[in-house]
């Protein structure tokens, strides 16, 4: 599946629907993220390894030590899925930030 042809929240979720898709969350049920639609994100089934271990890993980094957490998405062309997911974690009463940028396709 190319991720360009899926230009529309309707297709991706048709794409969804049928396994071609996964949906998930940008922020985390564990960090207070919920299934509002400008939460969630449609990716392809070979992003989603790489999607799982880094949420995984920002969770257990947030339960260590209070922490400010962005989950920006990027886009290309026209596409509704995301290229790629930019996570900007800082601490509180820190400068110390954590950048990591998920190539998603």
């Amino acid at each position: 599946m190319e991720a360009t042809a899926i230009t529309s929240a309707a297709l991706a979720e048709e794409a969804w629907l049928r396994g071609d898709l996964y949906k998930v969350l940008l922020l985390p049920e564990d960090l207070g993220g919920d299934e509002r639609p400008e939460n969630v994100i449609y990716i392809l089934p070979g992003a989603f390894p790489l999607y799982d271990r880094v949420m995984d890993e920002l969770v257990a980094a947030v339960e260590r030590a209070p922490t400010k957490v962005s989950i920006v998405p990027g886009y290309r062309d026209e596409s509704f899925i995301p290229e790629s997911l930019t996570i900007v974690a800082t601490r509180f009463n820190s400068t110390d930030e954590i950048v990591r940028v998920l190539k998603l396709w």
